[in-house]
């Protein structure tokens, strides 16, 4: 096999398909996906039960009003098929529609058309997707599973163990799933998805037959990335620096077949892998618009087809940066039928970043951690992300986790494992690795009691989660622990739900979060009193009964989750939560190539159509080049290391190339430094990596300025006549080695 070289502009941020950065899924022209939700007005979806059967229609079944010949020339730019969200079970979806503009199609002018059409009550452009990383089963359309019950704690499984001083399992062990299977194993009356790019359901350690895959965008019974029209060849391989760009196609499109792997790959059958979930009924959904915009394919329509096959749980390692209002209430009614949504909560390595689905009420957000019980370096946190799991780096800088591909391995012989090439086995990382293994968790939960409801299931596990370091989530959280959790099934406590809430709702104000809530004087029931949270801290103790609001002066240089909940007899009910955002920011994002040559300030969040400034500072031994865009080449210089942009779009991604300067050797950059508390108020504390000796430090904002410089190195730095933000701080040894790390100043 010929290995593939691809030179040019850097496509994406970091090695590891699991969390794509560019806009994959965007139209290029329109800024826009080529998706589009529409609802119909009551009473004209006179075909919604009957639709809730079908997973494609005819855009001639539905019930549009007459249009004009203009709105006519814009809907023949739409597909000739209209994918339902009407659900089987209710029908607070009927009415509801995907419809796909052609790629040569107009998206603003299709959405105007339909905005003007009579019978229309609302029109919706779907976000821009990117990849992170029950009962009703038919047991005859399941593989045959090799012989793995209760009790037996170590399956023979070649790549369960240890590799040439790799640990494969080392995610495994890190949630105690041995321990785990010992009480319970995978049922196949559990019925769990995947809606991923792709999955490669023939893998021989998946086995998905064909009447369990599917693909949203077509209607077919596939969801292999062989049927995605991409041309792709299974048995490319790709040098590192390719894999380094997001240029490895096939690695791409195997972020499903990784993720399906790592939840319910068939455990004791001799062959490849070992997984958490194994022994349940696994659909495989393919929605390839995740992965690229010149194909169709809706993720929130192969949710509903899912919900519709009797799926209980339904794992999404894919997210966007916001959600439309038919998304939420998708959302909304699939936790109402007792779905359980898993999402992963993005890989930007922030806090003050909500990803959605992950964001949205009654879904479990995840994030990622290393082996080492800390936050993966990826991995986005902060109060609203729910728990964690492993996704990150393993006990050595090689490993990441372990699991099934659609290409063959590409890391590992890239790293010198020579004895993996030719497998579809291969290392990734991210929130999309982490996602599926606490899917395999809900799915074990749910295979030992059926009722447990969304609710229960994430204070399950809450409640019984590991504790880390400096994750960045709530302190009542962690990391996740199968066995644990398992344990807690039959003593969870069962909450009433918070009825007497008749509404909870939140809004960003100048900078300020403002929160309000309304009682219903006709509940059945009325608590004592009711409690406020702040991120799943305690805010507020002892609230009346009646309706109320607050205005929380904290800083909203971070989203906020809040959650009210009633207290009776000194128990709590179920919370209420409403996420509160900092507003309709753009997002400006950069990168250092090659990422030692420097650091780049000024990056994260911006309103629209303001002016952001971007500085480029190198490192010893190095000179800034110019500056470039992730995506395009327009023939400009751009030579100043002060770069001024307008957001004009909502994602813009650029490059600061660097070059060594000749004869000066580059420092060495060590790894490992950890700072806390973070966020910090007074004083941050500074863990020195490994016989890393620190000489001097320097504190730098990055909005750009230098807030500290040449400061001695100690172990601990009072911040606290620092503003509010986000901060590096850099040291320096005297052999000349540097390390550094972000903090955030409350």
């Amino acid at each position: 096999m010929k290995r593939k070289i691809v030179f040019g502009l850097l496509m994406g941020l970091l090695a590891g398909c699991c969390w794509v950065r560019a806009e994959a899924g965007t139209d290029g022209q329109s800024g826009q996906s080529r998706a589009i939700y529409v609802k119909f007005r009551a009473g004209m979806e006179k075909n919604g039960r009957e639709h809730a059967r079908l997973d494609k229609v005819s855009l001639s079944e539905l019930p549009w009003a007459n249009a004009g010949k203009q709105d006519d020339a814009c809907f023949s730019m739409l597909a000739p098929y209209a994918g339902p969200l009407a659900l089987k079970a209710n029908a607070s979806m009927d009415g509801v529609y995907v419809l796909y503009v052609r790629p040569e199609g107009d998206v603003p002018a299709v959405i105007e058309a339909l905005r003007r059409n009579a019978a229309v009550e609302r029109v919706e452009a779907a976000p821009v997707f990117r990849l992170c990383s029950g009962s009703g089963a038919d047991a005859s359309l399941l593989p045959e599973k090799a012989a793995f019950s209760i009790g037996r704690k170590a399956p023979d499984d070649p790549y369960y163990g240890m590799e040439t001083g790799l640990n494969l399992k080392w995610h495994l062990d890190l949630i105690n799933a041995e321990g785990a299977w010992a009480l319970q194993t995978g049922s196949p009356a559990v019925t769990v998805a995947v809606v991923d790019n792709a999955i490669w359901g023939e893998h021989e350690d998946l086995k998905i037959p064909g009447g369990r895959q599917y693909h949203c965008g077509t209607g077919e019974q596939t969801s292999s990335p062989l049927h995605m029209g991409a041309g792709l060849d299974q048995d490319e391989i790709c040098e590192q620096d390719v894999l380094d760009q997001y240029a490895c196609e096939s690695y791409n499109w195997s972020h499903g077949t990784h993720v399906a792997g790592l939840l319910a790959a068939v455990s004791g059958n001799g062959v490849g892998v070992a997984s958490l979930g194994s022994g349940v009924d696994l659909l495989a959904v393919a929605a390839p618009s995740i992965q690229s915009y010149e194909l169709p394919g809706n993720p929130y329509e192969g949710m509903r087809w899912a919900a519709n096959q009797g799926a209980k749980v339904i794992n999404c390692s894919w997210s966007a940066y916001s959600s439309t209002a038919t998304e939420k209430e998708l959302i909304a009614a699939l936790v109402d039928e007792g779905v359980i949504i898993v999402a992963g909560a993005g890989n930007s390595a922030t806090y003050d970043e909500y990803n959605y689905p992950a964001a949205l009420p009654g879904v479990i957000s995840v994030g990622a951690c290393n082996y080492d019980k800390t936050r993966a370096r990826l991995s986005n946190y902060g109060g609203w992300v729910d728990v964690m799991a492993p996704g990150g780096q393993g006990p050595s800088s090689v490993e990441k986790v372990f699991s099934t591909t659609f290409c063959r391995s590409q890391v590992l012989p890239n790293a010198g494992y020579v004895q993996f090439e030719g497998e579809y086995y291969d290392y990734m990382e991210g929130s999309s690795m982490a996602t599926p293994l606490v899917s395999a968790l809900c799915a074990l939960i749910l295979s030992k009691d059926s009722t447990v409801t969304p609710r229960e299931m994430e204070e399950l596990l809450v409640s019984t989660a590991q504790k880390g370091q400096d994750l960045g989530i709530s302190e009542a959280s962690g990391i996740i622990d199968a066995e644990a959790a398992l344990k807690a099934v039959d003593s969870r406590v069962k909450r009433i739900e918070p009825d007497f809430i008749a509404s909870f709702s939140g809004v960003c104000e100048s900078g300020i979060a403002k929160v309000y809530w309304t009682v219903d004087p006709q509940a059945s029931s009325r608590p004592d009193f009711l409690r406020l949270y702040r991120n799943g801290v305690l805010l507020i103790d002892n609230l009346p009964v009646e309706d109320g609001n607050i205005r929380d002066t904290a800083s909203m240089l971070m989203n906020h989750k809040y959650e009210i909940c009633g207290v009776s007899q000194g128990e709590e009910s179920y919370r209420k939560e409403v996420f509160v955002s900092i507003g309709a920011y753009y997002r400006l994002q950069a990168t250092a190539d090659p990422a030692e040559g420097g650091n780049i300030y000024g990056t994260g969040r911006y309103e629209p159509r303001s002016n952001a400034r971007l500085i480029a500072e190198p490192n010893p031994g190095y000179r800034f080049v110019r500056w470039s865009y992730y995506d395009q080449w327009t023939g400009e210089a751009y030579e100043n290391p002060v770069l001024s942009l307008s957001m004009e779009q909502e994602y813009l991604g650029v490059v600061a190339h660097f070059e060594k300067e000749a004869g000066l050797e580059s420092p060495a950059l060590v790894s490992g430094l950890r700072l806390g508390p973070n966020p910090v108020g007074e004083v941050l504390h500074v863990q020195w990596p490994g016989s890393f000796t620190a000489e001097k430090i320097q504190v730098i904002s990055l909005t750009g300025a230098c807030a500290r410089k040449d400061v001695p190195a100690s172990s601990s730095v009072n911040v606290a006549d620092l503003a509010p933000g986000l901060y590096l701080l850099q040291a320096f040894s005297r052999e000349g080695s540097v390390a550094s790390g972000k903090f955030v100043k409350r």
